[in-house]
């Protein structure tokens, strides 16, 4: 249930990130990064892949980015 509902999420978190307003962008990925502490927190059991899956909007958000504000605070992110 929860990667069905995060296929959808993902693909909204990034369309935020990527955001021409840095301003949203980096309350998306803000919101992004506080989602993905919840759930990285949290045991996962060995068939699942969702704890990996929490964190590939990041890298589509790096790669796709150019802003060196966005690039820094999706690193913070990820070093948290």
């Amino acid at each position: 249930v929860w990667a069905r509902i995060w296929s959808i999420l993902s693909l909204h978190f990034i369309s935020a990130g990527s955001h021409g307003d840095e301003k949203i962008a980096m309350y998306a990925i803000d919101s992004l990064r506080q989602l993905g502490m919840k759930y990285l927190e949290r045991a996962e059991l060995t068939k699942f892949t969702f704890q990996n899956d929490i964190l590939k909007p990041f890298v589509v958000l790096m790669r796709n980015s150019r802003s060196p504000t966005i690039r820094s605070l999706i690193v913070d992110c990820i070093v948290q």
